[in-house]
């Protein structure tokens, strides 16, 4: 759900997703060659700090990017009082661009 917010907030530009869609199938890899190697006690440790290094990421760029757009409108309607759109429509709209 993360690499598709942080996909379309950033436009459908590919080259933000492309490091955590890597780490989804790296985690499942470390999973089975800690599994097959007999690490029992150890065996979750490896998907755990992936999929925590891709969460930090993802909403990294998510709250970052919502920053930004947060921003950028602010500086756009700076003169217009009674006519500057709600933070959740400007996200809204630029989701569904």
């Amino acid at each position: 759900m993360l690499l598709q917010r942080c996909y379309r907030l950033w436009n459908s530009k590919k080259y933000v997703i492309i490091v955590p869609a890597f780490l989804i199938p790296a985690c499942v890899v470390l999973w089975i060659v800690t599994a097959v190697i007999g690490l029992e006690d150890i065996s979750y440790m490896p998907c755990i700090l992936v999929t925590l290094t891709q969460n930090l990421y993802l909403s990294g760029m998510i709250a970052g990017r919502m920053y930004w757009l947060n921003r950028n409108m602010k500086t756009i309607f700076a003169g217009q009082s009674s006519q500057t759109p709600s933070k959740p429509i400007i996200i809204i709209l630029e989701l569904w661009e």
